[in-house]
């Protein structure tokens, strides 16, 4: 569960590395849309965001436990966000571990994505 003042971790090569949640939109839980603040930039790579920008971006990773329809729990050890652009369209072109459930209003992140759990 994602509330306002939660530290999360960047799961696409944007170049944002840390964003904190301003807003909540939809629900805080996995394919829920938030308002956040860009605090931390990778300063290796060309980055397409710089400190202090606020963007709209998808809850793709939850430390919370998600329960799914079979019965089964899914939870990882950070809380990952993939930044959207204008249109709804991811920012980054290659995505990390994203989980199953955006696969309904997002479905070009899945696409983007290495592992879908």
């Amino acid at each position: 569960m994602i509330k306002v003042g939660t530290l999360l971790d960047v799961v696409d090569n944007s170049g944002a590395r840390k964003a904190i949640c301003i807003k909540v939109f939809k629900n805080g839980r996995i394919g829920g849309v938030i308002l956040v603040s860009i605090r931390q930039t990778n300063t290796k790579q060309i980055a397409k965001v710089s400190k202090g920008e606020m963007h709209k971006a998808v809850i793709v990773q939850t430390k919370k436990e998600t329960r799914r329809k079979d019965g089964s729990f899914l939870h990882t050890s950070q809380n990952g966000i993939v930044l959207l652009g204008k249109g709804e369209t991811p920012l980054g072109t290659r995505v990390g571990n994203v989980s199953f459930e955006v696969r309904k209003d997002f479905t070009k992140i899945l696409s983007l994505a290495s592992y879908v759990m």
